[in-house]
């Protein structure tokens, strides 16, 4: 008899097989583990995404994969992907996602060039209809708790990101760049997000804020490539790609393919949604969806969805075939081993399975097999006086670190105790309760330009009671979301000003009423910019032939308007770095400038001058968090192309 396969365990899902593995996660097929005895319901297959310990231990991708999940947890539309679950376990971030028995319409239209197939154009307008559905519902999504509407942009919309089952089903995924109010990060300058192909005109205007309508451009661009089997904006290289984009001269749809002929009522409807200006756009992704229906229904009375998903079964006829007899198999699995485990390890009696080191637990089992047939075998009892054993280590927390410099150079590491751990008694134990109050209130009020804590009768009472204790800054944050001023009396005409490395305005003057009456009204007659408070801002002031002058500044309640005076820029030899077109939009390049880290958006177009000299620097790929050192010199009153080591 052929012994049964033994399978990996993670929590409380059984991993099935391994469907995806990328640069930062691995996602597995897996089965919820449930006492079959007892469930009114069979367990159901999920897909869990299991991102590297790497990468779950650095706290700016634990912030955006936390983000992310904040923005699309509470989702449930049909035509939207849903998150079931997620948390870190083993020193891994995890999410446990919808299913989808299918593939994405990238790979869809990539098998379709394969065999020479298109969708018809009845399939092409139910799809994208499908997609506005689930974006609308995205667009207008409130907390039903708090009431806060998200005011969500995708911002990454293409067949890559649209799932289709083998159902015919339409859902769409991937909320990683997401933009909402409940998002606190920043989009960094020059950081292209999305992919390049899909994005929209206004992304690259300066000042434009995106709405909505953003994304359903990117829905239009999508529906281009279902009907035409092939991208509108497409070139040799990122650049011209982008140069594509911001031109934005759409060709008449019937003037694309031979081919494909298209009613000049969806051309028409195309055509708006691939406006240049966003105000000539369908005022929302619930008009865009009207207008394909309507076209469908009067042109193609008779399609249904059972038409398109015998073409999916054309194109996946073996897939399908195959894969449900894998799911036969899955459902055959005993589960009740794999299940008792789980049941051990919440008892700590079972150390824990990952998916890396998991083996079979036969050596456990047989233990216990022995324990309840020999009591000899069982562990000794634990008192109940006896203290409880440590935590393990990965759930124990982290003591910050410090480091100081030596006098001989040395970096001397120091760790941080708390006060009240050094004291013992009763007022050690009434620091610590107070501390275990006011910092998830600190937590809350950081994330204050997320929610608002009067939003939380229990959050507002404790900040009335313990106010005291929390610092000026926080208190100020929350209760404001006013801007300070920056200022820079007597700025030289060839001076520019860069305000975390972009290029920015100092905004005009303004003559004030009845100065001599009021001599503080004399700061707003001179020319300011607007910045956010209670953040450290990078300044940089640079001129043709100077060396830059930097300044890091934080503005705040008490002080709101700071007049920078720089000292007088010293003459410097100058030259100009390029790089080569065929960098990555998500690169950039970090080098230091007069002990100053600067960043620059690759690829490098127009001359960047930097002093004379020899610099050493990392080009960085933001999504791997990887980097390639790079040297070189710039000479004076020449140009250097660079291109980073291998």
């Amino acid at each position: 008899m052929a012994q049964a396969k033994k399978y990996k365990r993670f929590s409380k899902y059984l991993l099935l097989d391994h469907l995806f593995d990328g640069g930062m996660a691995e996602i597995y097929r897996a089965r919820e583990l449930t006492d079959q005895e007892t469930a009114q319901v069979g367990s159901k297959i999920v897909a869990i995404k299991l991102i590297r310990q790497e990468y779950s231990a650095d706290p700016e991708y634990k912030k955006m994969f936390e983000q992310e999940l904040k923005v699309c947890f509470g989702f449930i539309h049909p035509n939207v992907a849903q998150t079931f679950d997620y948390g870190e376990k083993n020193n891994k971030l995890y999410a446990v996602l919808e299913y989808i028995d299918g593939r994405n319409l990238k790979q869809y239209l990539d098998i379709m060039t394969l065999q020479k197939k298109k969708f018809t154009i009845p399939m092409a307008v139910y799809i994208t209809s499908q997609i506005c559905l689930g974006m609308d519902y995205t667009h207008k999504f409130t907390d039903k708790l708090s009431g806060k509407a998200y005011n969500l942009i995708h911002r990454d919309i293409s067949p890559h990101n649209i799932m289709m089952s083998f159902e015919g089903l339409v859902k769409v995924i991937d909320f990683g760049i997401a933009k909402a109010d409940t998002n606190q990060e920043k989009t960094q300058t020059g950081v292209i997000k999305g992919k390049t192909s899909y994005l929209a005109p206004e992304y690259l205007a300066e000042g434009i804020k995106l709405d909505h309508r953003y994304d359903q451009f990117a829905v239009a661009l999508t529906l281009w490539d279902l009907l035409f089997g092939k991208k509108l904006f497409d070139a040799k290289n990122q650049m011209a790609i982008l140069k594509q984009v911001y031109d934005c001269n759409i060709p008449n749809p019937n003037d694309v393919d031979s081919q494909v002929e298209i009613p000049d009522e969806l051309a028409d409807i195309l055509l708006k949604a691939l406006s240049r200006d966003p105000q000539d756009r369908y005022k929302d992704m619930d008009m865009f969806n009207r207008a394909l229906v309507m076209f469908l229904n009067k042109n193609y009375p008779e399609f249904n969805v059972a038409t398109l998903k015998e073409f999916i079964g054309s194109l996946y006829r073996t897939e399908i075939g195959n894969n449900r007899d894998k799911l036969k198999t899955y459902g055959s699995i005993d589960v009740k081993p794999y299940l008792n485990d789980y049941k051990l390890e919440l008892t700590g009696q079972l150390t824990v399975e990952t998916p890396e080191t998991a083996a079979p637990q036969e050596q456990k089992r047989a233990q216990n097999a022995a324990t309840a047939t020999d009591p000899h075998n069982a562990p000794p009892a634990v008192s109940p006086t006896t203290p409880p054993p440590p935590p393990p280590t990965s759930l124990r927390k982290k003591v910050p670190v410090k480091k100081s410099a030596t006098k001989t150079g040395r970096t001397k590491i120091q760790r941080n105790r708390p006060d009240f751990a050094r004291k013992s008694g009763q007022s050690s134990w009434a620091v610590a309760m107070v501390l275990s109050i006011i910092v998830p209130l600190v937590t809350v009020l950081i994330g204050v330009d997320i929610i608002s804590y009067r939003d939380y009768p229990l959050v507002n009472t404790y900040l009335k009671q313990y106010e005291q204790f929390i610092p000026e800054d926080f208190k100020a944050l929350e209760m404001t979301h006013e801007k300070g001023r920056l200022m820079i009396p007597n700025l030289a005409p060839n001076q520019q000003l860069f305000v975390e490395n972009k290029l920015v305005q100092l905004q005009a003057a303004r003559t004030p009423a009845n100065t001599h009456d009021d001599p503080d009204s004399h700061a707003d007659a001179e020319p300011f910019i607007e910045l956010d408070m209670y953040r450290h801002v990078n300044l940089r002031l640079q001129a043709p032939g100077k060396r830059p002058v930097f300044k890091t500044i934080k503005l705040s309640m008490k002080n709101p308007v700071f007049k920078w005076r720089p000292a007088p820029a010293r003459k410097i030899a100058t030259g100009g770095i390029i790089t080569t077109l065929n960098h990555s939009m998500k690169e950039y390049l970090e080098i230091v400038v007069d002990k100053n880290s600067v960043h620059y958006s690759l690829p490098i177009i127009n001359k960047q001058e930097l002093p004379v000299g020899r610099y050493e620097g990392k080009v960085w790929d933001r999504e791997r968090q990887t980097f390639k050192k790079i040297n070189f010199q710039v000479r004076r009153n020449r140009i250097t192309k660079i291109i980073p080591e291998s």
